[in-house]
């Protein structure tokens, strides 16, 4: 992935959420309700991204789904 591209998905990530689907944006989790199988978040950073993430949280969990 370009470093354009990367740049733009992390805005776009973290102004809403990362998980956006083909036809929807919810996540749909994993057979343990771990992780979601869309956009890789865990669990703990789906509960935390409209409640307690900063702005700075939100973009390093988004740089991270880059390598998940």
């Amino acid at each position: 992935m370009s470093e354009t591209s990367r740049n733009k998905f992390i805005s776009q990530c973290v102004a809403m959420s990362p998980c956006v689907g083909k036809d929807d944006i919810h996540c749909k989790m994993n057979d343990k309700n771990t992780a979601c199988l869309t956009c890789k978040r865990t669990l703990a950073e789906i509960k935390g991204w409209e409640m307690d993430y900063s702005f700075e949280d939100r973009e390093k969990v988004c740089k991270e789904l880059l390598d998940r």
